[in-house]
């Protein structure tokens, strides 16, 4: 029913991952010095599902890239499973 619904906001670090990949590839195609904020504005959405990853054991490199490859707004962390799964 929640995936239905167009308001519903994926959890577990998805939305944060999204936008971490999003604005990394607006900064690749930004000229001059503003292409460093858009990175830095990138990295602090990675923090969440960053520490998501690291505490619930798991290697955070690892489900950092299996997040950036779904390219999914409900695709988040599976602490269970130690997995990336849709939320």
């Amino acid at each position: 029913m929640l995936r239905r619904d167009p308001r519903f906001v994926g959890g577990a670090g998805a939305v944060e991952a999204n936008l971490s990949a999003r604005l990394q590839e607006a900064a690749d195609k930004e000229p001059g010095l503003d292409q460093y904020s858009y990175a830095k504005f990138a990295e602090a959405f990675e923090v969440i599902p960053r520490t998501l990853a690291e505490n619930s054991g798991e290697n955070a490199g690892e489900i950092l890239a299996k997040m950036y490859a779904a390219k999914s707004l409900t695709a988040g962390i599976d602490i269970n499973e130690g997995t990336v799964g849709e939320t």
